[in-house]
């Protein structure tokens, strides 16, 4: 009996861990025609594989349950592969990686990690460089979720 209550508890375990919700990341693509038609903004995340801060922000603050919810239902969640070779469109141009995301800066880019907020409605962004704890990015995921409210 013991063994079927420890099985039990080990299987009921391993699916709620399975199950956890996740955010929904888009390619830009995706984003950028999602952003446009249901009028959100976007929530770019910029990062770079080999980043070891990228990492432990994508794991811990993206694990959050709180930013998980909030960046799903407000947000068009888009993760970018800073060194990604590849084309982008924006506004009928075609951008490198770098070149997008310093357009849409305004030049202002500095570094990974770093969390753009886009809102293709107003042609607007604000950047936020730097690791965030999840504590610290879910009033940023408040104040930039107005954006679509302007």
């Amino acid at each position: 009996m013991k063994k079927l209550i420890l099985f039990g508890l080990i299987v009921l375990t391993t699916a709620s861990f399975s199950f956890a919700e996740k955010i929904k990341w888009y390619s830009w693509e995706e984003a950028i025609k999602m952003a446009k038609k249901e009028n959100k903004p976007m929530m770019v995340f910029v990062y770079a594989p080999w980043c070891h801060v990228c990492k432990k922000m994508n794991d811990k603050t993206f694990g959050s349950a709180d930013v998980i919810t909030t960046a799903n239902k407000d947000f068009i969640p888009v993760k970018f592969d800073i060194e990604k070779e590849g084309i982008y469109t924006y506004n009928g141009k075609e951008y490198s990686g770098m070149e997008l995301i310093s357009k849409l800066s305004d030049n202002q880019f500095r570094g990974i990690p770093s969390t753009m907020f886009y809102s293709p409605a107003q042609d607007q962004s604000y950047l936020e460089v730097g690791y965030k704890k999840a504590d610290k990015f879910i009033p940023l995921l408040a104040k930039y979720g107005e954006m679509k409210k302007e």
